[in-house]
């Protein structure tokens, strides 16, 4: 299987912009080697790059789950029954 990798735009601080003509960069790789978890991908040059799957089931591992907000308390306040304040 034959890949051609291309660069033609980037991302900096939040903004994209595009490479110039120049700059571009072309690459053609080739995959000898897949299966489930690994990927041997060679360029040209016969340069292998060995890709190693991280994990087959992704995750939303975004912010808090709502059941974990319920347990938290905002900071400076007690919990009833540790009233330390001064009257």
């Amino acid at each position: 299987l034959r890949l051609q990798e291309v660069y033609e735009s980037a991302e900096v601080l939040g903004q994209a912009i595009s490479i110039p003509a120049q700059m571009k960069y072309a690459r053609d790789l080739y995959v000898t080697y897949v299966d489930d978890d690994l990927m041997i991908i060679r360029d040209g040059s016969g340069v292998p790059e060995v890709l190693v799957r991280k994990e087959k089931v992704f995750l939303d591992n975004w912010g808090t789950e709502p059941g974990d907000v319920d347990d938290l308390t905002a900071p400076g306040t007690a919990d009833e029954g540790d009233d330390d304040s001064v009257p």
